[in-house]
């Protein structure tokens, strides 16, 4: 039998660490509570005759549920979040007066009227990279597939997706700022 007092100290550990990234967000009784339920559902799952210590199977269950409470959160990473930017920041028209003296619009400050000139410098970015960083790249940006869908493509996990996206982006930042 494994008693829940003795485990609420771990739940408070990684409540904590959670509070201190996102205290502008949550509060710290919140994420304590879900990650009492963690507790709850590690205890309930957790077979002793597999030899294994409870910690060890109830750190990662708690840390998982607060991290999925916090992700799967509007707010935070929804897994729409594309179309949510989308739709709250809609195209400018191309007719809006621009400039100094607000007499040109942007379709007369652009700089060339052939269809996509303006993604060619992207384009050749994202070329530069690796064949692995650029698949995810166009996956993610172009295709607009979900992580959990590009890790299912590609056979790996979706750590291993935000990886590849992670070190593809530090890559075309470092380009873009040369």
């Amino acid at each position: 039998m494994i008693d829940v007092m003795q485990y609420i100290p771990l739940v408070r550990k990684i409540a904590g660490k959670f509070y201190k990234k996102f205290h502008f967000r949550y509060e710290y009784e919140e994420l304590f509570q879900v990650g009492c339920v963690g507790l709850l559902k590690a205890i309930g799952e957790f077979d002793e005759s597999k030899g294994y210590k409870f910690i060890t199977y109830a750190y990662p269950q708690v840390w998982g549920a607060i991290h999925n409470y916090i992700r799967d959160d509007s707010w935070y990473m929804a897994p729409n979040c594309r179309t949510r930017v989308k739709k709250a920041h809609p195209p400018d028209s191309l007719d809006i007066p621009v400039g100094e003296n607000m007499k040109n619009t942007w379709k007369e400050t652009l700089p060339c009227d052939e269809p996509g000139y303006g993604n060619v410098e992207l384009r050749v970015l994202v070329d530069n990279l690796s064949p692995k960083q650029k698949e995810v790249i166009k996956m993610f940006y172009f295709r607009d597939m979900t992580p959990k869908e590009i890790a299912k493509t590609l056979g790996i996990t979706r750590q291993a997706f935000y990886e590849r996206r992670r070190w593809a982006l530090r890559k075309l930042r470092k380009e873009l700022e040369a």
